[in-house]
């Protein structure tokens, strides 16, 4: 069955390498969510890529599912990862949203891998390390 959820999500916008990602998609007419827990810094950038936004913390599991319920994808660039990853990508287990970093961070990288067998059973993809990490 394929997921009516439609949007893509930056967690952690307000980054260097988030605002690398959100240009190019904008290039590509691909509009994301931007998502963060600093409300200053997260509506600073949306209000600048003409974006709409959304702002919980990832220890604040219903704000955090409640924003991820009609999110189809997360890319996660809110680091350090080894305090962030294992949170969001429990997050996306729990609301079944496709899980997308950049780390390069080894124990983020073996959490992920660790819960291959999850998001296959809940049929998502949790898929780090895909693309940069400056």
């Amino acid at each position: 069955m394929q997921s009516k959820k439609k949007h893509l999500m930056i967690y952690g916008a307000n980054g260097y390498s988030a605002q690398l990602i959100i240009e190019e998609l904008i290039a590509r007419n691909i509009k994301p969510i931007l998502a963060g827990r600093n409300k200053k810094a997260i509506a600073k950038v949306a209000e600048k890529f003409s974006c709409q936004y959304n702002i919980f913390d990832l220890t604040e599991e219903v704000k955090a599912l409640e924003a991820l319920k009609n999110i189809h994808t997360v890319i996660h660039c809110a680091g350090p990862y080894k305090y962030t990853a294992k949170e969001m990508i429990d997050l996306c287990l729990a609301s079944k949203t496709n899980y997308l970093d950049i780390t390069g961070e080894m124990p983020s990288l073996a959490y992920a891998f660790g819960c291959s067998k999850k998001a296959k059973e809940e049929g998502i993809v949790i898929l780090p390390s895909v693309g940069f990490d400056v």
